[in-house]
């Protein structure tokens, strides 16, 4: 009985620990960086003209904020694009919406830190060294989000994690090490894969799709399923701003308006 009590307070621990955590939206997040450089790898739901099979998965890119403070965006925004680094307005960058989708802020590098994976962002943009299948399937891969995936391993201290639901992020002929996060280890093929780790907890892909147990931030996995914890938020609702020391299944809309947003 002692045990289920403390397994029960720890579970309780984290949950209230992720529902502190700030809001992930641009508008929120991405200020505190000031005037500086910045990396940011963000995410959002597929826009509602696509297919409704495509709607469960998110499409990810890369912004990021030089020194001089031009702004850049890297991705591949559609099938017949090919890699686009485009500089973008830098309202674009912080506008909370995307595709008339909610943007949400997977990770963000600042300052040195930033300085240091923007130049090779930049680099492996140009090169196509991380975009080397010579062509974009939908599924399993490779596609915007294995772009991503690779751009994060190649950048220095970029560790993130992409959610699961963006397709094709674990695509791969065969892998074996450690995570993007770079807290645990790995093997993926593009029939089976697995992850093991500290913050990815326990995880098998089938056919791309997750099945398992995430730790931080606390979550289960399923198919065609949003994460199922703190983070998983419904579209719609309130504003990012108001969701903060809230565990709400409740959504975003943008905290501050960009009359004049780039989308690319």
């Amino acid at each position: 009985m002692s045990l289920l009590v403390r397994a029960f307070a720890v579970c309780a621990a984290l949950w209230s620990a992720a529902c502190a955590t700030p809001s992930r939206a641009p508008s929120s997040l991405l200020v505190r960086a000031g005037d500086g450089p910045f990396v940011a790898v963000k995410e959002c739901s597929i826009p509602a003209w696509e297919p409704w099979y495509a709607r469960f998965a998110v499409h990810s890119w890369i912004d990021y904020r030089r020194d001089d403070g031009r702004c850049f965006r890297i991705g591949v925004p559609a099938p017949n694009t090919d890699v686009r680094h485009v500089e973008i307005e830098e309202a674009a960058v912080f506008d909370d919406r995307r595709w008339e989708e909610r943007v949400r802020v997977v990770r963000v590098l600042t300052g040195d830190d930033a300085s240091a994976a923007l130049v090779r962002l930049a680099e492996l943009a140009a090169s196509g060294e991380a975009w080397a299948d010579g062509g974009y399937r939908a599924f399993p891969g490779p596609n915007s989000n294995t772009f991503v995936e690779r751009l994060v391993r190649r950048a220095p201290g970029l560790d993130a994690q992409l959610s699961p639901n963006a397709l094709g992020r674990d695509y791969a002929p065969f892998r074996a090490g450690l995570t993007a996060g770079g807290t645990g280890v790995e093997l993926e093929t593009p029939v089976l894969g697995a992850e093991v780790g500290l913050r990815e907890g326990v995880q098998l892909h089938v056919l791309q799709l997750p099945i398992g147990v995430r730790l931080w931030p606390p979550a289960v996995l399923l198919p065609f399923l949003p994460a199922l914890g703190p983070y998983w938020t419904r579209r719609g609702s309130e504003s990012p701003s108001r969701q903060r020391g809230s565990c709400g299944f409740s959504g975003s809309g943008s905290v501050r308006q960009r009359a004049n947003a780039v989308r690319e």
